[in-house]
């Protein structure tokens, strides 16, 4: 038996990590990003991932990013950048809610970003672009870059509409890998 002088004791801080949101709450904000992603993987080895639905982990995975960036510090930004935000971040929730993904027509067996599918559903990232302030440069992207992870994305207007979103870059790539890591198994038979 050790004796306890205060603070969390390293089992509690163990016993934190094993949840995601306990993760979270554990660290710090640079570290909590690295730990939603851990986590994330670690869930979808698990044997409890194997009978969960991909809809389920595509959803459960937003749902915590969302979480954590509600959660995030914002006193940096400006008035407008933090007005989009928390336009971004409703919009984020609508679309985990209605959990309407898109679907991998072209790439069977094979991991691609599809920014909007052929049915016209777009990612998470897409959809914030689509309904804050960046609809032309979203269908943009669809037709010249659809296929690409946020970070392999070209052009300056991309960067701008980030700048004036409220999010970082890091930020909105964690919203975006949650549809990409997933979209080989939404392909369609």
């Amino acid at each position: 038996m050790s004796a306890h002088t205060g603070g969390d004791s390293v089992k509690e801080k163990e016993n934190s990590m094993r949840s995601p949101l306990g993760c979270i709450k554990t660290l710090r904000k640079n570290q909590a990003l690295f730990c939603l992603l851990a986590s994330f993987t670690a869930l979808s080895m698990s044997s409890q991932a194997h009978q969960m639905s991909e809809r389920e982990r595509i959803q459960s995975h937003l749902t915590l990013v969302e979480q954590l960036l509600r959660e995030r510090p914002v006193t940096e930004l400006s008035e407008a950048q933090k007005t989009n935000r928390i336009k971004g971040l409703d919009v984020l929730k609508s679309y985990i809610e209605q959990a309407v993904f898109p679907v991998n027509t072209h790439h069977k067996g094979e991991r691609h970003p599809y920014f909007i599918d052929h049915s016209g559903i777009p990612c998470a990232v897409g959809q914030i672009m689509l309904e804050v302030n960046g609809r032309d440069l979203a269908l943009k992207i669809a037709a010249t870059q659809n296929y690409k992870y946020l970070d392999e994305m070209e052009g300056d207007e991309i960067l701008a509409w980030v700048q004036q979103s409220g999010f970082s870059f890091d930020e909105l790539r964690l919203v975006h890998q949650a549809t990409a890591m997933s979209l080989d198994i939404l392909t369609q038979s």
